[in-house]
């Protein structure tokens, strides 16, 4: 791509025989540059929400873009709060003056709800199921139990000595009853609290411990669909906003939302949220790790270079020219990818920026 750095670009702008597309306006977040090494925004106010997917293969820069747009969320006055397995957010969340929040120290109190307790039996079960792989019949133990303890003492303790009385004579409970143990007795001591969270306004970071700490994926799989559906019910109970001011970053979405069932309940959740500020990026690998139907609910999609057939399963599901899939295909380097944006004509090909603090920290060099 030596082209990229002539300024060939320059004497095309006086050429009667050029014709460029228009430059765009000025306003939101500066994403990248295009082939004319002009600046692309993300605009909150020109898309019809502001839903993001960040697509591309391992070392393609995807978590590198999304901690550098964390400060122009900030400076925008948007919130963030990051779902953060890898801890690529850590250090960023930090600097913005954000918490750092370890699960395996202080895990999400599954009986914190501000709203209907009818909705948290749905949302809660609907968690376990989708984490655990539970079946119709394990699920309706469970819900049981639960409704029991959340009308009593609200403790872990409680929920465990009711499923295991259960699982006496539940067949169908008692052989989800050891996975189902030894998720639930991580969850005794609650201590994240996501309301007083999201009341302080700062950013918030969610790890999943680390080295011998580290929580298992069925758990870290149960408490991100948790933080979510609580998040999701505060937000629904502050009522609705004309603008977003929060999003909610989730790293490694493919493997925390990818679960057989959940398709719907994503969707579903996706649209409802655009009325209540809050946006929610998914940082995944493929395209195909997301239904096809779920990219209509989302108002930007950033696809990073990567192999022919990564840029092949998006062509599937936004019809992109050849050339735009021998962009994705040949620009080898990290940071150069596709911006699709609801409401544009066409994707823009471009060469993502990246904050020089980020770079360094991530040891790339600008």
């Amino acid at each position: 791509m030596a082209w990229f750095k002539t300024t060939t670009y320059n004497l095309a702008l006086w050429s009667p025989m050029t014709l460029l597309p228009p430059p765009e306006e000025g306003e939101g977040i500066p994403i990248g540059e295009d082939v004319y090494r002009r600046k692309v925004y993300l605009n909150p106010s020109r898309l019809p929400n502001f839903h993001g997917i960040f697509l591309g293969p391992t070392g393609s820069g995807k978590s590198t873009t999304a901690e550098s747009l964390l400060y122009d969320l900030v400076e925008m006055g948007i919130n963030v709060v990051c779902i953060d397995p890898g801890e690529d957010y850590v250090e960023a969340v930090r600097e913005l003056g954000g918490d750092v929040v370890d699960l395996a120290e202080r895990p999400p109190d599954i009986f914190e709800w501000p709203g209907d307790p009818e909705v948290w039996l749905q949302e809660v079960s609907a968690a376990f199921r989708y984490s655990m792989g539970l079946g119709e019949e394990q699920v309706a133990a469970l819900a049981e139990a639960l409704r029991e303890e959340f009308e009593g003492s609200r403790s872990v303790d409680g929920l465990l000595a009711r499923l295991e009385g259960e699982a006496l004579s539940d067949i169908y409970l008692g052989e989800a009853y050891v996975r189902l143990k030894g998720v639930l007795e991580r969850l005794r001591r609650p201590g994240i609290g996501v309301g007083r969270l999201l009341s302080r306004g700062r950013p918030v970071d969610i790890v999943f411990g680390r080295g011998e700490r580290r929580l298992g994926h069925e758990f870290e799989k149960l408490a991100t669909l948790l933080l979510v559906s609580q998040i999701n019910e505060y937000r629904v109970v502050k009522g609705p906003v004309h603008r977003v001011d929060l999003v909610v970053v989730v790293d490694e979405a493919w493997r925390l939302l990818r679960m057989p069932g959940h398709e719907r309940d994503l969707i579903n959740s996706l649209r409802m949220m655009r009325k209540y500020g809050v946006a929610y990026w998914l940082v995944t690998q493929s395209a195909g790790d997301l239904p096809p139907e779920a990219y209509e609910q989302f108002g930007f999609t950033l696809a990073l270079s990567g192999p022919r057939i990564h840029a092949m399963r998006l062509d599937l599901i936004s019809r992109l020219s050849e050339e735009d899939v021998e962009w994705l295909t040949f620009s080898k380097r990290p940071g150069y990818g596709l911006l699709i944006r609801l409401g544009y004509p066409r994707p823009a090909r471009i060469r993502v920026l990246v904050r020089d603090c980020v770079l360094r920290r991530r040891g790339v060099s600008s």
